[in-house]
């Protein structure tokens, strides 16, 4: 990221402000807190597509289970991304809260320091976040259109909008609930390196060693 240490700093003061939001009671359909949700991802990801902002309510919404299939290759791919990704793993915000309730935290692996969190605790909280449910009384796909209601209410501009949300709508339309991956320009400029924690086991385990 350009500006690493500013940009880094920003996003942690962002990211505080969202998380104590989410903990203070949002309620499960907030129309504001979307709102904000959407402008805070669009303020620090200018480069961000629609996609981009679907996974991030996404991941609020199911968590990592999704992704959790072998947690054997779960420590090989944490263990083989950050000896590919050394460098750009210390520009990294440490953390980041999902979508609008901050139900899951996106931890960056820039959280692991020598003396500090350490590559298995990362692992251990990320599967053990699979088997969190985070109940909603709407369906996923009513959720996103009202998220992108609220897009194009405020009149927010995104690079490829419409043929985003095309295929987001065909996708949604025939497989239900379904994951993407970040759009390759958010990869370019942004390259993350992250994992998906549970908010209780984020707070409890891993929280406390970014405060020191």
């Amino acid at each position: 990221m350009n500006n690493s240490k500013g940009h880094t700093a920003f996003v942690m003061l962002i990211c505080m402000a969202i998380l104590s939001n989410a903990l203070s009671g949002i309620a499960q359909i907030d129309t504001a807190a979307i709102r904000a949700g959407v402008r805070c991802q669009l303020d620090l990801y200018p480069e961000a597509r629609l996609q981009d902002i679907y996974k991030t309510f996404f991941q609020d919404r199911f968590g990592p289970g999704h992704l959790i299939s072998d947690t054997t290759a779960a420590r090989h791919y944490l263990e083989e991304e950050i000896s590919d990704h050394p460098e750009s793993a210390a520009l990294e915000p440490y953390f980041e809260p999902t979508g609008f309730q901050g139900n899951y935290v996106r931890v960056y692996i820039s959280c692991l320091k020598p003396g500090g969190l350490q590559r298995e605790d990362l692992v251990s909280a990320f599967i053990r976040s699979a088997s969190y449910k985070v109940n909603i009384p709407v369906s996923w796909r009513e959720e996103w259109h009202l998220i992108t209601q609220i897009i194009e209410d405020e009149h927010w501009q995104m690079p490829g909008y419409e043929q985003d949300k095309a295929q987001l709508e065909e996708m949604l339309a025939t497989h239900g609930d379904v994951a993407v991956r970040h759009s390759s320009s958010f990869n370019k400029h942004y390259a993350p390196h992250y994992r998906i924690v549970e908010r209780s086991i984020f707070e409890t385990e891993i929280l406390p060693f970014i405060a020191r």
